[in-house]
C-alpha cells in the first residue's frame, strides 16, 4: 500500500493521495467486491467482448472511458485472447492477519508525516465515513475530499472530479 511506503520512507514522499482505501475497510464492501470479482470472466475473445461485459459492470462512464480503462487493464495471451493484467486469484485472497494486521495498518497510517489526501467516493461501501473520521484523527496531515456520484472506483465513476481534486491537491502540495 502506498500509505505504508509513505510511513516507512518519509524522506522519499512529499505528498500522498489515497483513493478510497485505508487501514480499515468495511468487510461488507470488501465482500461485495470479491463477490463481483468472482463472476468476472478470466478472458475475452476481443476488446468488444470485454467492453460489452464491462458496460454492465460499470454503467456510469461512457464507452470511451471504459475502453480506455480496459486497454490498461487487459493484455493479450499467447493464443490471441485478452486477459486481465493482474492475477485473478488475488480476488479470492482474504487477510488472515486479524487484529495484529489491523493494528499494524493503523500504526503505519499514524506514522505518515507528509500531506495526505484521502479521496473517498460519496457512495463507497468500502471506505466508510466512520473509518475516514478515524483516519483524520490518527493522521493530522491528512485532509478529506469526498467525490460526489462515485463509489469505490472514484476515478472511473467521476473522472472529472477525481482529476480536479487530485490536481488541486498536487499543485497546492508543491
Amino acid at each position: 500500500m502506498a500509505f505504508a511506503h509513505a510511513a516507512m520512507n518519509p524522506a522519499l514522499v512529499k505528498a500522498l493521495a489515497v483513493v478510497d482505501i485505508g487501514p480499515e475497510i468495511n468487510p461488507e464492501g470488501s465482500q461485495e467486491i470479491r463477490q463481483s470479482a468472482s463472476t468476472r470472466p478470466t478472458e475475452f475473445a476481443d476488446l468488444g467482448q470485454a467492453l460489452n461485459w464491462s458496460r454492465g459492470e460499470i454503467p456510469v462512464p461512457g464507452d470511451d472511458t471504459i475502453a480506455h480503462r480496459l486497454r490498461h487493464n487487459i493484455k493479450e495471451t499467447v493464443d490471441g485472447k485478452l486477459t486481465w493484467k493482474y492475477d485473478p486469484r488475488v480476488d479470492s485472497v482474504t487477510s488472515s492477519s486479524g487484529s495484529e494486521g489491523d493494528a499494524l495498518m493503523w500504526q503505519l497510517w499514524s506514522a505518515i508525516k507528509c500531506l495526505t489526501l484521502i479521496l473517498r467516493g460519496e457512495n463507497s461501501k468500502l471506505l466508510t465515513e466512520k473509518a475516514v473520521e478515524k483516519m483524520l484523527a490518527a493522521c493530522l496531515s491528512a485532509i478529506l475530499r469526498t467525490v460526489p456520484d462515485a463509489g469505490h472506483a472514484v476515478m472511473v465513476d467521476n473522472q472529472a472530479a477525481f482529476i480536479s481534486e487530485t490536481s488541486a491537491f498536487l499543485i497546492n502540495s508543491r
